[in-house]
């Protein structure tokens, strides 16, 4: 069985045009929902257009909207229709909270919360705001394999949206960033945050001009080099060339504490924790909240306390320079 199933929200162009048709009570209600008068132009809308062009197994909509409302709109439809309550967002335009609502929809949806998983998913991008179309094409194109739809003046068609995020950051990961490849030839003290760093050689050159392109994103950085290179000076250069800059700077050499007492200087702990742990202790990570961590000579911590740190990033939301 092919159990093609299609989400989407419900836009208010859908319950106009619903309005429109039913009349009376329903259309007082939908007016008071959506802020506006019906229309003489609401006529059809992007849901009603899809599925006169396109069968689905299962429609799940996702909708905030009263349960006469939605009752109406399944029965003006003439389908069988979930309605889903989403997760709440900050506003229909807010990407990243309405990234999160999506995501956890969809997550639960393959986790078999609203039915049978889905075989083939289908997503229509019509209904609903711009930004809600655009984090359906960014999960449905990453994360989640979708198909997209789209209505328009009543008539429905397949999407190919023309590219794949998985290759894409593959294709940024493995090539040079060629809107940055300036950055190789200029001398550091042309460079913000690389003012302090002396050397003019192409190898120091191409070294800053690195180390400026990843100051410029959110990413972890391997720094390797013999004692006495300047590790620390680079980190603290990349840090104050990004945009995390006004927050704080936190350097910690990892060989120089003993290894008992390191845990505790990273991730903090409560009083009574141990012995000798006399009140709360704020860890390195919360400290550098929002900013930058260097954990100098990180390969001398033991393979445990290393299995943590590699998940400690998106948890305290700072940039880790290793």
């Amino acid at each position: 069985m092919s159990n093609r199933t299609l989400v989407s929200w419900v836009g208010h162009t859908d319950l106009a045009s619903m309005a429109a048709d039913e009349g009376g009570k329903i259309a007082a209600q939908v007016e008071k929902e959506i802020r506006r008068d019906i229309r003489a132009t609401d006529d059809g809308g992007p849901i009603a257009a899809l599925l006169n062009d396109v069968s689905f197994d299962s429609i799940i909509l996702l909708s905030n909207y009263p349960k006469a409302i939605e009752k109406a709109f399944e029965k003006w439809l003439g389908l069988r229709i979930l309605f889903v309550k989403p997760k709440p967002y900050k506003t229909p335009n807010d990407y990243e909270s309405l990234f999160k609502t999506a995501d956890d929809f969809i997550g639960r949806l393959y986790r078999g919360e609203f039915g049978e998983p889905p075989k083939e998913l289908s997503i229509h991008l019509s209904p609903g705001t711009p930004a809600m179309a655009a984090v359906w094409v960014l999960l449905g194109k990453s994360k989640y394999r979708a198909k997209f739809y789209q209505s328009f003046q009543g008539k429905s068609s397949e999407t190919v949206i023309p590219f794949d995020l998985d290759l894409h950051i593959r294709d940024v990961i493995q090539k040079a960033d060629t809107a940055f490849e300036h950055l190789r030839v200029m001398s550091p003290e042309e460079l913000d945050g690389f003012s302090d760093m002396t050397g003019t050689s192409g190898a120091m050159k191409e070294a800053i001009g690195r180390a400026h392109r990843v100051a410029l994103r959110d990413v972890s950085v391997l720094l390797v080099g013999e004692s006495g290179t300047g590790k620390s000076k680079i980190a603290k250069a990349i840090h104050d060339a990004s945009r995390r800059k006004s927050k704080p700077f936190k350097a910690i050499n990892c060989a120089a504490i003993p290894e008992q007492l390191l845990e505790s200087e990273l991730f903090g702990h409560v009083k009574g924790a141990f012995t000798g742990a006399e009140s709360n202790k704020q860890g390195l990570f919360e400290q550098a909240n929002g900013g930058t961590v260097f954990l100098d000579e990180i390969g001398e911590c033991n393979l445990g306390l290393q299995a943590k740190l590699l998940t400690v990033g998106h948890e305290n939301q700072c940039n880790q320079k290793l």
